[in-house]
């Protein structure tokens, strides 16, 4: 009787127990609850673009050196400057900065037998820049051995302004103007004598064509002083000739180019 009564003990022990474990495992899966939400959270970049185009080039053979007032009023013909654009947009809420530089190729270009100027002997300038850019180029400079260097010779500084449209970008026109100064040496006996020299005009002669009402004709052109020039002719400066024969053989060359960055914040 005793043992009949143990074992029936010992069995509800054993059902309470049990029970009290699948209560317990039922309890941790008694509520679970997972939704996501409806609203999105987002993060865009905004639309960017920049465009450099060049619609022509400086093509100037046959240069005679010209002081700054002559470069300023005149090369105005086909070929005498070079008009380029940058064109760009900016939808967010950042500028886009940008430097248009002045570099020579590199190799230098120079073709097979000729020698090229020095730098001080070429001055260049922007006749035409858009509102709101900056340069220290709209009057005649000349040619600094930055233009050798990397990045190169500053022209411009200016931006694409920030909220630029896609449909309605932001064009900026520039005009690009370049020649030879009158630093120019002309004698090659003399290093002293340069082709802006007014008291030794009788004496120097600086090319055998000078150019007369636009056109290249024959004769010498000897500066009487500094706003007025004689033209000989070869016959009566050929005794005269101290003429720098490599000038014939002079030539130079530079491209532009423009760099446009949106830095990033500093952290």
């Amino acid at each position: 009787m005793e043992r009949n009564n143990s074992k029936q003990v010992l069995l509800s022990v054993i059902g309470i127990a049990v029970l009290v474990v699948a209560i317990i495992g039922v309890s941790f899966a008694f509520f679970s609850y997972s939704r996501t939400g409806t609203n999105t959270n987002t993060i865009e970049t905004g639309s960017i673009y920049m465009n450099f185009a060049e619609t022509n080039s400086i093509s100037l053979t046959n240069q005679f050196p010209m002081n700054d007032s002559e470069a300023t009023s005149g090369l105005t013909g086909a070929n005498q400057s070079m008009t380029f654009t940058v064109t760009g947009y900016s939808t967010g809420a950042n500028a886009i900065p940008y430097t248009v530089y002045a570099v020579a190729p590199n190799p230098l270009d120079t073709p097979s037998g000729k020698t090229r100027f020095p730098n001080s002997q070429i001055s260049i300038f922007l006749s035409s820049k858009p509102a709101g850019a900056t340069s220290s180029v709209t009057t005649p400079t000349p040619v600094t051995n930055a233009v050798d260097s990397n990045p190169g010779m500053i022209l411009a500084t200016h931006s694409i302004a920030a909220g630029t449209p896609v449909n309605n970008p932001q064009t900026d026109s520039y005009t690009l103007k370049m020649f030879v100064n009158d630093t120019v040496r002309i004698s090659d006996t003399d290093t002293s004598v340069t082709w802006n020299d007014v008291s030794l005009a009788t004496t120097y002669c600086a090319s055998d064509r000078v150019v007369t009402n636009n056109t290249y004709t024959s004769g010498c052109k000897l500066y009487l002083n500094n706003s007025t020039v004689t033209e000989a002719a070869d016959s009566d400066s050929t005794s005269a000739h101290t003429y720098l024969t490599t000038y014939d053989k002079m030539y130079y060359s530079l491209k532009v180019k423009v760099v446009g960055q949106i830095a990033n914040s500093a952290s």
